[in-house]
């Protein structure tokens, strides 16, 4: 669906409220107040489509208010395991035995919303990573990475939304000690509009499904709980939110998850909702800011020109102008900081020599430099031979720390392709031979996951990827006479082999993060697409301007190169259809620029991309030499954080930069400006991208 224009004429109408509303809020006003706070719906209207129905559905833009204060970490103490418990008023019912969802608290770290909310006390315990659960006098809570909150420096914050009415809260009361503050009364904008039940289906027991396009990030295997859709039923909330689809479908009681292209819900008494009668609507919040709601996704590629006006969004530059290279910053030491002339961004020099070492570089851009919670990064370094070398991490600090080698890696183990983790912090993956192998690297240990010798050709085998979930690994065959001949997927949780095949010309392959998809790159310039859930099955062959050969994938979709001088996004299940992204201003043939590309965050609303010139030149053009984050829904939106300062004379002085987890840290290669010179790993500190 095209916005016509919606969008922008609702940021400048948001601008200007706001603006009123400034001057109007400018003295905080007490939580209690002498007359009700009456909710204003907005003019602007945002005309949405069904997706599966000829119907329009209507979205009004509304704003309410809540109350925000911080919760109370001195009085805080570990209850069980990831769970930490709080004694604080938060002026809202709780949840109780007879009411176990009624609670209307919501709880943020560092300004991002955890959950789920009204978790089993023993998954926050066990399972944590943001669960919470506010039961009568108490918040049972975890951190989003399961580190101690009480000293892992993050602000721990709470939101009670008063839905336009007059606040009920009052000033917290808290055991002493406390120094927490007197919250405060905030305006909020949220998108509103009607669940399109004509669409809906019965899915199993309890829980049905609607295909509908909420403007929203859904969550998925790698951010369960980045949904930031909430559903009513007769204008009250349900939930909880992003639950366990099973527990919808046997339990319902209004749970429900966003998932994926899908809404599976229940009722709140588990009746018929496409007969009970009853209205249901949902809200997206967008906390004050200009609408983050997006029209759904078309067909076609996108052409809206790039505005060239320079901004500022979190101290990182999101304009189209030419930068050039400034004078080069004096080299630091390792473990030294120096401040990007052009971008404000921090960087941290994490190698030098000292170590006996000749090189360093990061593996490559999509082989992650940062393990799960940034406590470690790993570096390849020339240790007469090439070896990964883990240096501790301080991501609140930003600091490095001391960095040791493997004591006893497996015979063979090609520890220039490591890849660590998707659920262990401490754990890496790699091949040696033909097999592949578990690394702990706090303790040394190696487990061998599958020996694969009987599927070999006599040699080994190389460029190993695998899905977040540590269960689909995919690999390129080698022959003993070194050629590449092949390549295999192997399945960890059926101990079955998906697919081996010969094939000649072969570059390079790569699951993606779901495991469902793999994919083959050819040198001669052809890509095959396969779905492994569907035979597995060869479903596109790529060639010409629908081809790539850098790229990275994230759930099911694939960040590339594309024609008409733009970048491009495409969903795996139909590649062919390709979202053009800053078109007109990523060529390849100008200047002799040439880029790798990065989707490990796990906010995949932007692609990362690292710009370098392969005859060594300098800046000529937007993003020549650049480290920079491309908005992958087509809003031709971008975040330039650093120059890499690499001059480029042969592959290892190639920058490959790739983000970390969280969005927060960028770790690239670079020889500082000398193009014969030492090559070492820096790390760029960034503002997190907005979920878009």
């Amino acid at each position: 669906m095209r916005d016509g224009g919606y969008f922008s004429k609702l940021r400048e109408f948001l601008s200007n409220e706001r603006r009123g509303r400034t001057r109007s809020l400018s003295k905080r006003r007490r939580v209690k107040r002498a007359s009700p706070f009456r909710m204003e719906q907005l003019e602007a209207r945002v005309l949405l489509a069904g997706d599966l129905a000829s119907v329009t559905l209507q979205a009004a833009v509304v704003q309410e208010q809540y109350v925000e204060g911080a919760i109370n970490l001195q009085s805080g103490t570990q209850d069980s395991g990831y769970r930490y418990r709080v004694r604080q008023d938060f002026g809202t019912q709780a949840d109780s035995s007879a009411a176990p969802t009624v609670s209307q608290l919501r709880i943020y770290e560092n300004g991002v919303e955890l959950g789920p909310a009204h978790s089993r006390h023993d998954d926050i315990a066990t399972k944590g990573q943001g669960r919470f659960s506010h039961w009568v006098d108490n918040l049972y809570f975890s951190a989003s990475d399961n580190s101690n909150p009480l000293t892992n420096g993050r602000s721990y914050t709470y939101r009670v939304y008063t839905d336009g009415s007059t606040s009920t809260t009052t000033t917290p009361t808290t055991t002493a000690p406390t120094t927490s503050t007197s919250p405060t009364t905030t305006t909020s904008t949220y998108v509103q509009g009607a669940v399109n039940i004509q669409q809906a289906s019965q899915d199993s027991g309890y829980r049905y499904r609607v295909r509908q396009d909420f403007g929203t990030q859904a969550d998925s295997s790698a951010a369960p709980t980045v949904s930031q859709l909430r559903i009513y039923e007769n204008g009250v909330e349900l939930g909880p939110a992003h639950s366990r689809h099973d527990d919808i479908a046997t339990k319902g009681q209004g749970r429900f998850s966003h998932w994926g292209e899908n809404l599976y819900f229940s009722a709140s008494d588990n009746s018929n909702p496409l007969t009970n009668g009853r209205s249901y609507t949902y809200r997206v919040y967008t906390d004050g800011s200009t609408s983050t709601t997006t029209a759904p996704t078309t067909t076609t590629p996108t052409t809206t020109t790039p505005t060239t006006t320079t901004t500022t969004s979190g101290s990182v530059k999101t304009d189209f102008g030419v930068y050039k290279e400034p004078a080069l910053p004096s080299l630091p030491s390792s473990g030294s900081k120096i401040i990007d002339p052009t971008f404000g961004t921090t960087i941290l020099r994490l190698t030098d020599g000292r170590d006996g070492s000749t090189d360093a570089m990061v593996g490559y851009s999509n082989l992650p430099s940062f393990n799960k919670d940034n406590t470690y990064v790993m570096a390849v370094e020339q240790l007469g031979q090439k070896r990964a070398k883990f240096y501790t991490f301080d991501p609140v600090g930003f600091s490095s720390g001391n960095g040791f080698v493997l004591s006893k890696p497996p015979s063979g183990l090609q520890e220039y392709g490591l890849i660590w983790s998707g659920v262990n912090r401490q754990v890496t993956f790699g091949v040696g031979q033909n097999k592949i192998w578990q690394v702990d690297v706090s303790t040394q240990q190696s487990t061998l996951v599958k020996d694969l010798t009987s599927y070999g050709a006599g040699g080994y085998l190389t460029q190993m990827s695998k899905s977040l979930n540590d269960d689909v690994f995919a690999a390129s065959v080698v022959n003993g006479s070194g050629s590449t001949v092949g390549y295999i997927v192997y399945k960890r949780s059926t101990d079955t082999v998906l697919l081996r095949n010969t094939v000649s010309n072969l570059d390079e392959v790569q699951v993606d993060k779901s495991g469902r998809y793999f994919i083959a790159v050819y040198k001669d310039g052809h890509d095959e697409i396969w779905d492994l859930q569907a035979g597995p099955k060869l479903t596109a062959t790529l060639s010409g301007s629908a081809g790539f050969k850098h790229r990275d994938t994230g759930f099911g979709t694939a960040f590339t190169s594309y024609s008409g001088n733009s970048l491009g996004f495409r969903q795996l299940s139909s590649p062919t259809t390709v979202k053009a992204l800053v078109p007109g201003y990523w060529g390849y043939s100008a200047n002799n620029q040439q880029d790798h590309f990065s989707m490990l965050a796990d906010n995949e609303g932007w692609g990362l991309a690292s710009r370098y010139s392969t005859t060594g030149s300098g800046v000529a053009k937007t993003f020549d030499n650049e480290i920079v984050l491309v908005a992958t829904n087509g809003s031709n939106q971008v975040r330039r954080l650093a120059h890499h300062r690499s001059v480029v004379n042969d592959y290892y002085d190639q920058p490959k930069a790739n983000i970390s987890r969280d969005g927060q840290f960028i770790a690239f290669t670079s020889n500082w400006g000398n193009a014969s010179g030492r090559r070492d790993v820096y790390i760029v500190k960034v503002p997190p991208a907005p979920i878009i």
